[in-house]
């Protein structure tokens, strides 16, 4: 309802309706006061009256709204550089991911070879003991 133009239209039709009333209030108690007068004193105190109520009535809602747009927009900029930098983060664990299998990959081949060569080492040490030990056997 406030963000309504009838709300606003309102709002100035009672300001101006309030500042005629002054005026007219004014009038008798300056009976003898020339036309010209009575016009450009209705003019004067009636822009007088209705500028401050134009910046209460309109202007300073008006600026609230602008500064709380400031804000909004200055709060989706943090969060989308919040974002941006969760995204970056992601990617970066994307990658990582995507380079485990290889590294597990790398590790079995390793964890193999490791096994390999102790069975080798297992099989090497008795076959290498009876080969030194023949030519004593042959004597």
């Amino acid at each position: 309802m406030r963000n309504s133009p009838w709300f606003f239209v309102s709002r100035i039709a009672i300001s101006v309706f309030c500042a005629e009333t002054f005026i007219m209030l004014l009038f008798p108690l300056l009976p003898n006061m020339p036309q010209l007068v009575e016009v450009f004193l209705d003019s004067t105190l009636l822009s007088i009256l209705i500028s401050p109520a134009l910046y209460f009535f309109l202007y300073r809602p008006f600026n609230h709204q602008y500064k709380e747009r400031l804000l909004m927009e200055k709060e989706l900029r943090l969060s989308e550089a919040d974002l941006k930098q969760k995204a970056e983060q992601l990617e970066k664990t994307m990658k990582k991911l995507q380079l485990a299998p290889q590294l597990l990959q790398a590790e079995k081949m390793s964890s193999l070879g490791r096994l390999v060569a102790g069975i080798a080492h297992e099989i090497n040490n008795p076959v290498n003991f009876i080969h030194v030990n023949l030519f004593h056997l042959n004597q």
